[in-house]
Order: C-alpha cells, then structure tokens, then sequence
C-alpha cells in the first residue's frame, strides 16, 4: 500500500520548516537527484533570497516524500525521475518563503501529481491556407497566424485561455516563410516545461 498524500504533504511541510540559507555555495536544483551531493556541505538550492538548503532531518522527510511520489506509477509517466528531486525540493523552497507552507503545498503538490494539459505552438511549414483558422477536434488549432488564430487557440480551454499575449509574442519572434501556417494543441505533460529549453520554433505553456 503507498503513501498517503497527506503523508506526502506533511513531510514536504516538514522539510519547509527546516529551510536554512546557504551562503557561498553554489546552487543546482537538478543535483539534488544524487543522494552524495545532497547530504554534503555544497549541496544548495535556489531562493529568492539567495542559495539555501535543508538540514539533516528536513533532507529526509525530502527523501521519504520524494521516494513515494516515485513510486506512483502515473507520476513516472509524467516526469522524469531524476527531474522530480529538483522540482519538488523548488515546491519545499518556495513554501518556505510564504507566510503558509501548509497551504502553499497542500495546493501546489497536485499540480505535480496531475498536470494540467501543456499548451504547445509551432510553424508549420510547406503548406498554404487561405481560409479562416479552424479546430480539429477539442484539443488542437491550425490556420494563418494572427489574430483570428490566437482567439481560436484560447477556446482550446486549460492554459490556452490565458495565453493569448504569449501566443502573439510567439508569432511575432517566428522568422519563417509569411504568411506563417500555425498549429497548436494542448498535450497532456509536465507542470513545468520550460520554453528555453525548446528550439525557437517550437513553444510550450
């Protein structure tokens, strides 16, 4: 039988509370996946205040939380296993620096157990269209990029509603063949899948 959710949530909570800063220490969110690089005095994390860490205890509950989302079989199938360390000890930060860790992680640590479907952009190339951008389906938009197509693209629900501003910048930064032939779809992924990691073409939210 695994780990309760709620045991889940209490030991991240734990791990807040035992936040401490980290001064002149480098600090590398990824690493945290190595358990030596952890536990040892260069291990850091980054904070709005600078480059901190957990004590010994803090570190375990971190380890108890960490080691039972990754026995979720759907959580493995989401995220990368070494990816997560860094992700959830970013949650344990972030906690740390708000007034309520309770609630801060009682409300966020589903967003990495249940994602919310990726926003994802791209050109298409050697294609025309000459009519009116349309949907395929509930889920994906293609057509001339512009205006027309951004408002069809926030029908798509989820992260598409709000993207409308980002979508625009996207179109605008893309240096292909004009008029420039748009697809977008929401994809079932990670909570975080950040656009600077992607080639230029291709974006996701």
């Amino acid at each position: 039988m695994g780990v309760s959710h709620q045991r889940i949530t209490d030991l991240l909570i734990k791990a807040a509370a035992t936040i401490k800063a980290a001064p002149n220490v480098e600090p590398w969110n990824y690493g945290w996946c190595v358990s030596d690089y952890r536990r040892s005095e260069r291990a850091a994390l980054d904070s709005s205040d600078g480059p901190v860490t957990m004590t010994s205890a803090g570190i375990t509950a971190y380890e108890e939380a960490v080691d039972s989302l990754l026995r979720q079989a759907s959580l493995r199938d989401r995220w990368d296993s070494e990816e997560i360390w860094g992700l959830v000890a970013s949650l344990v930060v972030a906690a740390s620096e708000t007034g309520d860790a309770v609630s801060f992680i009682t409300q966020n640590l589903p967003k990495i157990l249940k994602p919310s479907p990726a926003l994802v952009v791209f050109p298409v190339a050697n294609i025309e269209w000459d009519s009116a951008p349309m949907l395929l389906g509930s889920k994906c938009a293609i057509g001339l990029a512009g205006a027309e197509f951004t408002e069809l693209v926030a029908r798509l629900g989820g992260r598409a509603s709000s993207a409308k501003e980002i979508v625009s910048e996207f179109i605008k930064e893309q240096k292909c063949q004009r008029p420039l032939v748009c697809f977008a779809m929401l994809v079932s992924g990670n909570a975080t899948w950040p656009s600077s990691r992607l080639p230029g073409s291709l974006r996701c939210w």
